[in-house]
């Protein structure tokens, strides 16, 4: 296979991976972005800042702070001030908040846990480190081309 389709293959891979997740959030009334912002509150015990909520989700903050918004007004989060940064709120969910994403948080991380299992061990752990390792050099070779971080 030449570099230019292997290339597009890697792209449908990864986006049909994506699909299964936004099919998800579409099912649930929600958008992927919202849905990832749940998971990221919940897998940090259900409290974390807008700031963790950015770096697990690669989401820019205006993002995240309109799906913070909505989830307050839903009454599935409180915000608390943080005693060391005062600019800085801590998101917590509401125990409404806690039973809506212990509905749906562990179910995907059950499709991914079984996903990888179909997996030998070698193939995960050569699926993680060639992704790991294309991550790196994709973000290398786009630097040279664009101006970013």
């Amino acid at each position: 296979m030449e570099l230019k389709q292997q290339c597009e293959e890697l792209e449908r891979a990864w986006r049909s991976t994506a699909m299964v997740y936004e099919d998800c959030a579409k099912s649930l009334g929600l958008s992927f972005s919202s849905l990832q912002v749940l998971a990221a509150i919940a897998d940090n015990d259900g409290r974390c800042t807008q700031k963790s909520i950015c770096a697990k989700t690669f989401l820019p903050k205006q993002s995240v702070n309109a799906i913070v918004a909505s989830m307050l007004r839903l009454g599935y989060i409180t915000l608390e001030e943080v005693d060391t940064d005062r600019r800085n709120k801590r998101i917590c969910l509401t125990p409404a908040g806690r039973s809506y994403a212990e509905a749906i948080v562990p179910k995907i991380h059950q499709a991914e846990y079984q996903a990888m299992e179909k997996l030998s061990e070698k193939q995960r752990n050569g699926f993680i480190e060639t992704s790991r390792q294309y991550g790196m050099y994709f973000h290398e070779c786009m630097r040279e081309f664009f101006d970013i971080a």
